[in-house]
């Protein structure tokens, strides 16, 4: 996480959605190999202004539905 601004009341975070040809690729390989892998980016907000950055890699695990 970055911060380029101090936080000290209520904040809001989210998260942004990947691109088409990303989520596309992520879908594709879950589906072949049952887990794929995926960058998210997510912004901080406080008082209207960006506060702070993260970029992470998710990982998802298909399970079998009984």
């Amino acid at each position: 996480m970055a911060y380029t601004l101090p936080v000290s009341g209520y904040f809001t975070a989210k998260a942004i959605n990947p691109d088409e040809p990303a989520w596309s690729m992520f879908m594709e390989t879950i589906g072949r190999k049952g887990r794929a892998r995926i960058q998210v980016k997510s912004i901080l907000e406080y008082e209207n202004k960006i506060a702070g950055k993260f970029t992470g890699a998710f990982v998802a695990f298909r399970t079998n539905s009984v």
